[in-house]
């Protein structure tokens, strides 16, 4: 439910969670995902605000495209309403049924929704859920990218995110549909089209578990090495620099508090499948799974909208300009530390051509003598 598990909710067989447990796990991924569906719609809102005032600037160097933000917020609330409505749906239908008295984890094909109708509203909130949560991965890897190619001075068309965004998330969603939904008519999809259902949502998932915190950590790097470049790397660099990594480590903890759950799920529902020994996935794995799966939303409007609010505060105590090249000369506490880091890496990098323009024309004038 709020774990990207499988299994269609009315798939869901009573040994895996019974009466009980499907109203626990429902009503706890239903509260989570309310509480994320206000902070995506918060973060929607002022990051809409923010991109209309004369505040937003795409080419910082330090601030990822705020169109970027905008739509992992939108990502999230398509989420926390599939969730909403998959969390009351798992707790007012009734667990799939067999004829044979055999549906179980380790048995999913012999299972069928209690009723059929159950299909018509179940597949499309199914899809949509995917759809949404792999969205969700996709734009956090852009907004990690983003960053990375600012970092050396690579500015990319916001159209050519979104046309990979979400063409991405539609045909891996479509991708499930086909792979759980098809040509099993009335009956519940066998364990080998599960597996091949994890493929399609937990790679893009790892894609982003790896490759996130190597970009934030290159393009740390990268700011450091302009600074030694140029000799310009004071204990005030230093001090505003850690205060980025900060920032850029507080993204991936979100995520990988957000999603390690899931893969304790992963695990333990591909020993369930193939270990007739063990009966059922853990139920703690599913309530860390309802608690901390839909609370993405919630954390990042944290996160990435605190991020937001630094910049346009920055910016609005210099007269509104969107990009000024500040003054060294300003007090610590009237910019935030990234408008700092921003104004050292600008002056590092003119320090750094002016220097080869004076030290071109020497040597043009040393190789004519």
């Amino acid at each position: 439910m709020a774990c990207p598990h499988s299994e269609s909710f009315y798939c869901i067989p009573a040994s895996s969670l019974d009466d009980k447990e499907r109203l626990s796990y429902g009503g706890i991924s239903l509260l989570s995902a309310t509480l994320s569906l206000f902070g995506s719609a918060y973060l929607l809102v002022s990051t809409s605000r923010f991109l209309k005032s004369r505040v937003a600037n795409t080419k910082r160097l330090l601030a990822a495209n705020p169109h970027i933000v905008f739509f992992l917020a939108l990502a999230d609330l398509i989420a926390c309403l599939a969730v909403i409505g998959r969390s009351v749906a798992l707790m007012t239908i009734n667990a799939p049924v067999s004829s044979s008295n055999s549906c179980s984890a380790s048995t999913p094909s012999h299972c069928h929704p209690h009723l059929v109708a159950y299909l018509y509203f179940g597949v499309p909130i199914e899809s949509v859920l995917r759809f949404g949560y792999i969205a969700t991965f996709i734009w956090t890897l852009f907004y990690a990218v983003d960053l990375f190619l600012k970092s050396r001075e690579i500015f990319i068309n916001p159209r050519r995110y979104h046309a990979i965004a979400w063409t991405s998330a539609i045909v891996l969603a479509l991708s499930y549909v086909i792979v759980v939904f098809a040509d099993v008519g009335t009956q519940c999809a066998g364990k080998y089209r599960l597996i091949g259902s994890y493929f399609l949502m937990y790679i893009p998932m790892l894609v982003v578990m790896i490759a996130n915190p190597l970009l934030y950590a290159a393009t740390a790097r990268r700011y450091r090495d302009i600074f030694k470049q140029t000799g310009k790397y004071s204990k005030k660099e230093r001090q505003n620099l850690s205060m980025c990594r900060l920032m850029c480590l507080s993204y991936v903890v979100i995520f990988y508090l957000c999603w390690t759950a899931s893969l304790a799920y992963l695990i333990a529902a591909v020993v369930t499948s193939f270990n007739d020994s063990v009966s059922k996935v853990p139920f703690a794995i599913w309530i860390a799974n309802a608690i901390t799966n839909p609370t993405q939303g919630l954390l990042n409007a944290i996160a990435y909208g605190h991020s937001q609010r630094s910049k346009s505060v920055s910016v609005k105590s210099h007269g509104g300009t969107a990009s000024p090249i500040q003054s060294t000369e300003k007090k610590d506490n009237d910019y935030s530390r990234q408008d700092q880091l921003e104004q050292s890496i600008e002056v590092s990098e003119r320090s750094r051509e002016q220097n080869h323009d004076e030290t071109t024309p020497l040597v043009e004038k040393q190789s004519v003598l």
